[in-house]
Order: C-alpha cells, then structure tokens, then sequence
C-alpha cells in the first residue's frame, strides 16, 4: 500500500529548516485527502512544516453496487469488475444478503489478478462461508448467476481461515451458469480445512451448475475438487451439467477429485477433468472426477484423464474412488498410482447394493499395493449383486489382467474395435 506525500517546507529569516521528522499514518482510506500539521521549534527559528497527502494510492478491495440493473429476472444486477464481484461477497458475507431470487450477469472478462496482494496476500474472500463442516454456522449465496461465457482470469486465494473456499464459497438452492475461470491459484494453508474448489467450496439445498469450468491449481484440505468441494448436503437434488476442470489438483486430506471432491446427491452428465489429482500420504479417496461418490448421486456421459497419485490407505480411481451411486456411459484413460490398497483404472471401490456401472471403460495404467483389492476396472466390489454390465478394461495399457471389482478384460486390439462395444448394446447413437 503506498502514500503520496508532499511537502510543503517553510522558511523564517535566512534559516532553513530542519528536515520532517517521521511519520507513519494508519488506517487511510481509498480514494481519500489528508492534511498533517507538524511544528517543530529549534533554538534558532520556529517552522512550520505543512505535510499534504495529496491522494492516498491503495488499490485495494473496494465493496462496489454495480451501477445497472435491479436482480430482476428481467433487469439482472450487471457485474463489469473485480470490486462488484467484492460488493457481492461483502452483501452475503456480512449484511446476510443471500440474494435469494435475484439474478445476476457478467458483462465482460475480469482480471481478479489483483487478489494476490488483497488481505496481506491472502486474497480473495468468497462468496459464502461456513464456520465449519457442518454447516452450523453458515452464509450463503441463493441468487443466480450467470457468466455470460466470460472469463475471471487470476482469482488468488493463499488462506485457511474458514470453510469454504472458491469464487464462491458456500451456495444454497442457487444457480451458476456459463462461468470461465482460468489462472486459478487456491492454496488453502489449513489441512483441517473443508470444501475447496474453484468456483464454489460446497454447494447447498436445490442448485445447479451449468456450463462452468476451470484451468489452474487448487490445494486444498477435506473435499476438494477442480471445480467444486462438496456436491450436494441431501436436502435437495443439484444438478451439474455441461463443466468440466483442467486445474491441477492436491489435497492435505481426504476426498479429492479432478472436477469434485465429494458428490452427496444429485446428478452430473457431460462433464469432465483433465489435470492431474494428488493426495497426501497418509490419506485417502482420490479420483480423476470425484473423490467420493455416494448413493444419491449419479453420472452420466461422463470422463476423465487425469492421473491419479499418492495415498497410503485405500480407494483411488481414474474417474471414481469411492462409488455408491449410479455410473453411465463414462471412462477414464490416466494413470492411478498409489502405496495403498482399494485401486482402479475406473473406480477404486464400488458398493453394488447402492450403486450400479453401465457402459463404461478404463485404459489408464494401475498400480498398487495390495493385489487383492487392485483391478484394471474396479478394485474392490463389496457384497451384493454383481451389478457391473457392459463394461471394459484394456489389459494391455492398464497392466491389469483381473479386476475384483468387475468388468470384463479386452485387449488393446478389441478395445478399438466396434463390434466390443455394440455387441454389449452400446448405442453410440445418443
């Protein structure tokens, strides 16, 4: 933060006089004019030194209204810059202005570059927040937002703080649609800390989230996701369509995935992921897609490429770690490396009495500890029916020639003929 300062220097009889002392003015605010009046006698003459602060240069947060529109369905709040985008988490965050039923536009591409140096570099505070993981105590945005196709480019955050951790940090029974973000850079401090993603932390009630993406890096602590931390809390049906994540993703914890950390309920169709997703040492349930999927919650038309590495304890996938729900038309072709147990090319550990996978494949390399619980599919299956269909795996490419959790082994020769697939009823049709 900088400070223009002028000085004014008077002058009694043919003495000079003697240089300002120093001296360090607090709280200043922006855009604002300051005088400073010092008298300093000497045993010779007596100055009078006359200190202007001109104008003060801090550009820094700045909570400002968007000038256009009134969050009417018809008449959108216009969001052009960084300080509206601010405005819009001071409103949520602080005077609990959920902005339940208004509505919101992007009119053109905004540099958020400006957060790495906000909050003495700890940058960019959220829409949304929750004191903790549980959502005891928690502020959230309802309204609907929706990007226009625009980018945010740059949005920094270096913290942990709180819960809750994206453009957006906690969402309920709102809406976000055709959002860019690109140059993320989230490295959440705190490995306790819960829900990180690029564009929302953890979303909330009956929501969606439409046409988004992302490109950068997230490091996070529990559920985190290239895009979004936690998906769904059970109380209503979020619908995730049309996004997908190219951020390079890292986890201190648990529950990590290339687009979500953890998918509670809802469904999520024509999305994908392609950075790689790490997890520390000591923790579990990475995927290429989604860290834990669980029994409400539904994939169709779906895939990654992601590499999948580290953990020492169980579920690592190339689209799904852990899985309870319902999988459909999806694959993964990276790599998964772990020092753990539970391993798979498409799904780590997959709970049939709940969840189902259809028309699926993997062909990304496998490699794990124990070889019980290792598959180029799916590597562990829990009791129940056996309901893994039209599924495939490629021995070759995956160096897997079992897979405990089912699926059916192909070469790589097969896996590129037609016939493999529309002999199990695949419709490449739809």
């Amino acid at each position: 933060v900088g400070v223009i300062i002028r000085v004014s220097l008077g002058k009694i009889g043919s003495n000079s006089c003697p240089m300002p002392p120093k001296v360090t003015i607090f709280s200043l605010r922006p855009t604002a004019s300051y005088w400073l009046i010092i008298r300093e006698r000497s045993w010779r003459s007596e100055c009078i030194l006359l200190l202007f602060v001109i104008q003060t240069s801090l550009k820094a947060q700045i909570a400002t209204a968007p000038t256009t529109g009134d969050g009417s369905s018809g008449n959108p709040y216009q969001i052009s810059t960084l300080d509206n985008l601010y405005w819009m988490h001071y409103q949520v965050n602080f005077n609990s202005n959920n902005f339940s039923g208004k509505y919101f536009k992007q009119m053109n591409h905004i540099d958020a570059s400006a957060t790495s140096t906000w909050f003495s570099a700890s940058g960019w505070r959220p829409i949304g927040t929750s004191d903790d993981s549980n959502f005891t105590t928690y502020k959230a945005f309802s309204g609907n937002y929706n990007g226009q196709s625009y980018v945010i480019s740059n949005l920094s955050i270096n913290t942990g703080s709180a819960n809750g951790y994206g453009l957006f940090g906690v969402i309920k029974d709102a809406s976000i649609s055709n959002v860019g973000l690109t140059g993320v850079s989230i490295i959440i401090t705190r490995d306790a800390a819960y829900f990180t993603g690029a564009l929302v932390g953890a979303i909330l009630g009956t929501s969606s989230v439409t046409n988004c993406y992302s490109a950068g890096s997230v490091s996070g602590g529990y559920e985190t996701g290239g895009l979004i931390g936690r998906n769904g809390d059970g109380t209503g049906i979020v619908t995730i369509s049309n996004c997908n994540s190219r951020c390079k993703v890292a986890s201190l914890r648990s529950y990590t995935g290339g687009l979500i950390g953890i998918s509670k309920k809802g469904t999520i169709s024509n999305c994908y992921s392609t950075g790689d997703v790490s997890v520390a040492t000591a923790f579990y349930y990475a995927g290429g897609l989604i860290g834990q999927n669980e029994i409400n919650s539904n994939l169709n038309a779906c895939y990654s490429t992601s590499n999948v590495s580290g953990g020492s304890t169980q579920a690592f996938g190339g689209l799904i770690a852990s899985n309870s729900g319902n999988v459909s038309n999806c694959y993964a072709t990276g790599s998964v490396t772990s020092a753990g147990t539970i391993v798979g090319g498409l799904i780590g550990g997959h709970y049939p009495l709940s969840g189902s996978v259809s028309n699926c494949y993997s062909k990304g390399s496998v490699s794990g500890s124990d070889p019980t619980y290792k598959g180029g599919l799916i590597g562990y299956y829990s009791t129940g029916p056996n309901n893994v269909t039209n599924s495939f795996w490629d021995i070759e490419t995956s160096g897997q020639t079992i897979s405990p959790g089912g699926g059916t082994a192909k070469t790589t020769i097969q896996m590129k003929t037609g016939t493999t697939f529309t002999g199990a009823t695949w419709d490449f049709a739809v």
